[in-house]
Order: C-alpha cells, then structure tokens, then sequence
C-alpha cells in the first residue's frame, strides 16, 4: 500500500471516530472531560445547545473521514483533499487548540491534540510528497 493511501485511510478512520464522539448519545456522556467544570445541568438549555451546535462538528469530522477513506481508492486524484485536511489540522486543530489553552482550558489534553494535529500535518505532507515521487502504476494517471 502506497504512504499517501494508507495516510488517507488511517486518517480517515480516526476522523470517523472522532466525529462520532460529538454524536447525540455520545457527546453528553462526555460533556464534563471535554469542559472540565461545566456548571450547568447536564439535561439543561446550555448543555444540550451545546452538545447540538457540536453535532455539526462531529458531522464534519464524519464526512471528511468518508471522503478520505473514498478517494484512498485513487490517492493521485485527491490531493487537495488531503492539502484540505492539512490546512484545517493547522488552522481548526493547531490554532484553535492554542486558543483553548489561552482561555484555560485543561493544556494537557490540548498539547495532547496539537502532537495528533502536527503528526496528521508532517505524515500527510510526506505521504504527497512520497506520492509525488513514486512512478504511476497501472491505473493511475498523472
């Protein structure tokens, strides 16, 4: 299995569980690690906005994990999807990673997912660049 396929697919399966972790039935289960100290009820207003606006997100994570597993069939033809998913582990990850420890949110876990992000960002641009390098095989076009 070529570096760029087995990138998309291994990446893409971690985005199918992460996204489902922000599911309804899920997400409330673990609404206190995710904001240790959350002071309103857990079957309240402000919990259930809060797990609803980040079923969105976990929908995100989801269809980009599809999307990667997908076009892992022909990884020469995807590589602005994987550029995408770079730039939102740089931006969405990184970035807002650092902004959540800026407010006080608990830094080990974010330092935990900014070495995912940074691993996702380092693998992906040397699995298209080993893709870059590597001869077309049969079926594959430029």
């Amino acid at each position: 299995m070529r570096p760029l396929t087995a990138w998309m697919r291994a990446v893409g399966v971690l985005y199918l569980v992460l996204g489902a972790t922000w599911f309804p039935g899920i997400a409330e289960r673990m609404l206190d690690s995710r904001i240790p100290g959350f002071d309103a009820p857990a079957d309240g207003v402000a919990a259930r906005g809060y797990t609803d606006w980040m079923f969105g997100f976990g929908i995100d994570l989801f269809v980009i994990g599809v999307f990667l597993i997908a076009a892992s069939r022909r990884p020469e033809r995807a590589s602005v999807l994987v550029w995408l998913v770079i730039a939102l582990s740089a931006t969405r990850g990184i970035g807002l990673d650092l902004y959540h420890i800026s407010m006080g949110y608990p830094v080990v876990s974010m330092v935990a997912f900014i070495a995912l992000h940074t691993a996702i960002i380092a693998s992906g641009v040397w699995a298209l660049r080993a893709q870059e390098r590597a001869p077309a095989t049969a079926g594959e076009t430029a």
